[in-house]
């Protein structure tokens, strides 16, 4: 009768450590499973985030372009006339408007160099008709925002 007893103690024990080390197996591969999902959720995260601020800044890059136009065209032509104020007015609202998803969505530094950009584009588009070449004018702050963009970018990117 001992003997049984040993058999079925022995065997009871290799049921319990059996289960015992199944329960850890599939518990670290959850857990490895849990991570690696973290990790793919951020990495989507972090893509959708990027798309999102080149979108952005895609469209604030469209809407100062037209609006350089409307300074462009101002000063090759000269125009005045209640058409071209509409338009004028119009173009600013829309680059404003992008301003303002740049400001929500992008850091202070890239926001602070489209405001200096657009504060340049309206002084262009209203500054007096004469020998006023707007190119010229809006080099630098097109350029300083152009490089805040590709750091926000380089960043995001990095990280």
């Amino acid at each position: 009768m001992s003997v049984n007893l040993y058999v079925g103690l022995i065997s009871f024990a290799g049921v319990l450590l059996g289960g015992a080390i199944t329960f850890w197996i599939q518990r670290f591969t959850l857990r490895s499973a849990e991570r690696a999902e973290a990790r793919r959720q951020e990495f989507t995260l972090a893509e959708a985030r990027y798309s999102e601020r080149v979108a952005v800044i895609d469209r604030f890059l469209g809407c100062a372009q037209a609006a350089e136009r409307v300074a462009f065209d101002r000063h090759q032509a000269p125009a005045d006339g209640a058409d071209w104020r509409r338009r004028a007015d119009a173009e600013m609202d829309r680059l404003y408007v992008a301003e303002k998803m740049v400001s929500i969505l992008c850091s202070d530094e890239l926001h602070d160099a489209a405001h200096k950009f657009i504060n340049a584009i309206s002084e262009a588009i209203w500054h007096e008709l004469s020998n006023f070449d707007v190119n010229s004018y809006l080099a630098a702050t097109r350029a300083d925002f152009l490089s805040a963009a590709r750091q926000e970018l380089e960043r995001l990117h990095t990280s």
